[in-house]
């Protein structure tokens, strides 16, 4: 229920507008909106140069972000969306100069940003009433969330970097325990970047700043992040209550969403599903490319167009075919450069489609060989199983691909692997491989795009395991490029079978390409026991060349996936994968009909953004 809104306060702790010098903006308003609880919000209000505040009879849309970063004390430029907007960046209340207790992804953060815009923004004597959100990472959640709430002004959204589910999506990837990322960006990044990025805000000596800090009430100990993940290891009602896709009935307006396949922090799964979850009939837009976080400002052309589109011309009209639901699926192959730099980066033309999973997908179940190789040809009888060492964590076997990465974050994963191999030596070592491998060669040019599903039929000499599934490109030289992973733990192998995703049509409609596991009441496997493990590997989209080889690696999680830390910690033990008739592991694999639109000449060994790309470890 939506709690009864009141009037709203408004205090300015800046001067009124000033006229700007000519061909500059007017400057900055930092300001505060007051909530139907009391609480003050603070907000930072950004003009275009075009605006002028002798003139009120002009009026402007505007784009609203809202964060728990410098928030309210770091104006949104309305320059780099072409000056057609006004901008409103908030802080999250108790956060920055914000009044009332800050609690992570609450539904009360939510409902601030619906009151800002119906009861702040569109009041001011600027306003012509259409709002836009956008936002990434952070900003792009909590926008969503926003979004969620409906506010009748908003017209359209455009937002990145987001996890669909908080459990699912990077706390318990595969219910494997992630202690880095989320654990670091909560407990330390988040809080430090807040305060760096406020230190101006508060400088100015603004009372009603200083009141709100004074006053904030801790936040509620029963709704710490920490302590939930950390004493619930199975997902629940409280990870549901924080993530985007329980509200998700909520999205009613135009939405653009952006995902890298590479993204080391808020990972490659989040915007593709909330965007095959948006309800039906709402114009939807999906940019896909590889890449590291920090890569979806590749694709911000495409945003500012979309946001025009809905908040400036409401869906008429609009130029390149932006609104098309024919043309609503962008997907870029083989980016390279940084991934934030418009000089370096270079971007091939998008691939367009209507839906993802692409339509004409072509899917084709691989099955996993006792040979080592992949075939269309179901496993016989004879084929025998294979077995590898489940260490306590698996060794790195890559560093951080090109893009904005993290230096330190290498130089950690490179110790791992060191000790690695002074605890278990390499692969040859007489314990055994501590991998198993599966190839499939290509004698043409071949692409994927879309998710992928590792089926494996396994036993494990101990009462649990920890699969970790990594596609990999191979290519005639030995260097490997690594494309995306998946995890599963053995005892959350259970399955809801209706709300996994399945192929909609052609000769495998019906089987699933993301299964939709339970992650509740853990089942202990019994030494020997044979069990199947559906393994979701999230989406993929690349290009493979005349003599790659695609390489299937299943072995125990590494202790450092860049920022990721994965918590197993299983016990040694003996792992099989079976490849019989009885017990056919397999792969399945999303192929495009086409190849897209790349260069002749393939990139080169690391090249591509996000794409890691090293020779194997002796």
């Amino acid at each position: 229920m939506r709690p009864a809104r009141f009037a709203f306060a408004l205090t300015v702790v800046a001067a009124g507008l000033t006229s700007p010098a000519r061909g500059a903006a007017p400057t900055p308003l930092y300001t505060y909106a007051t909530m139907s609880d009391g609480v003050k919000i603070a907000l930072a209000v950004s003009y275009p140069v075009a605006f002028n505040p002798q003139r009120p009879s002009i009026r402007w849309p505007t784009l609203f972000m809202m964060d728990g970063y410098e928030g309210a004390a770091s104006p949104v430029d309305p320059g780099s969306y072409g000056g057609r907007y006004v901008t409103v960046h908030a802080s999250i209340r108790g956060t920055g100069c914000s009044g009332g207790r800050f609690d992570l992804f609450d539904r009360r953060s939510a409902e601030d940003g619906y009151e800002i815009i119906e009861h702040w923004i569109v009041r001011q004597r600027w306003s012509n009433g259409r709002v836009g959100i956008i936002g990434h990472s952070y900003p792009g959640l909590t926008g969503f969330l926003v979004a969620e709430t409906n506010p009748p002004h908003l017209k359209a959204i455009a937002v990145s970097g987001l996890i669909d589910d908080f459990y699912r999506g990077i706390t318990y990837i595969g219910g494997v325990p992630d202690p880095g990322f989320p654990l670091l960006w909560s407990a330390l990044l988040r809080p430090a970047s807040e305060y760096s990025g406020n230190v101006p805000r508060y400088a100015q000596g603004d009372p009603v700043c200083a009141e709100n800090i004074a006053t904030r009430e801790p936040p509620n100990a029963l709704d710490d992040p920490i302590l939930n993940g950390t004493a619930d290891r199975d997902d629940g009602p409280w990870w549901a209550a924080h993530s985007l896709i329980t509200y998700i009935r909520g999205i009613t307006k135009p939405i653009w969403i952006a995902q890298q396949y590479q993204d080391e922090q808020t990972g490659p799964r989040g915007g593709v599903v909330l965007w095959q979850n948006i309800p039906t009939g709402v114009p939807k837009r999906l940019v896909l490319t590889n890449g590291v976080h920090a890569t979806n400002d590749i694709a911000h052309s495409d945003r500012v167009a979309w946001l025009d589109c809905w908040v400036i011309h409401d869906g008429r009209g609009c130029p390149g075919g932006i609104a098309d639901p024919s043309k609503r699926v962008q997907i870029h192959f083989e980016t390279t450069g940084p991934g934030n730099d418009p000089q370096l980066d270079a971007v091939n033309p998008a691939y367009v489609s209507s839906n993802y999973p692409l339509p004409q997908t072509v899917w084709r179940l691989y099955y996993l060989r006792g040979t080592g190789s992949l075939s269309t040809q179901p496993p016989t009888q004879g084929d025998a199983g294979r077995s590898y060492l489940d260490a306590p964590f698996g060794r790195q076997a890559y560093l951080s691909g090109p893009g904005v990465a993290d230096s330190l974050g290498d130089q950690t994963g490179n110790g791992v692997e060191q000790a690695y191999a002074q605890l278990y030596g390499p692969a040859s070592s007489s314990s055994g491989p501590d991998e198993l491998t599966y190839t499939l060669p290509f004698a043409k040019e071949s692409a994927i795009a879309g998710p992928v599903e590792v089926t494996l039929w396994a036993t494990t000499t101990g009462p649990d395991a920890d699969f970790f599934v990594q596609v990999i490109d191979r290519d005639p030289q030995g260097n490997l490029s690594y494309l995306q992973r998946g995890l599963l733990r053995a005892s959350f192998r259970a399955i809801d079978p209706l709300r996994s995703d399945r192929i909609a049509g052609g000769p495998l409609a019906g089987t699933i390409y993301r299964p939709y596991h339970l992650f509740t009441n853990p089942q202990d496997v019994l030494p020997g026991q044979t069990n199947k493990y559906d393994i979701e590997v999230f989406p993929i989209g690349y290009v493979f060349r005349p003599g790659h080889e695609l390489l299937i690696q299943i072995y125990a999680p590494p202790a450092m996936d860049e920022f990721y830390a994965y918590g197993s910690g299983q016990p040694p033990s003996i792992n099989t994968i079976l490849s019989d008739r009885a017990h056919p592991s397999s792969i399945l694999l999303p192929f495009m009909p086409v190849i897209p639109p790349v260069h002749a000449q393939a990139p080169t060994c690391g090249s591509q953004t996000g794409v890691r790309c090293v020779r194997p470890f002796a």
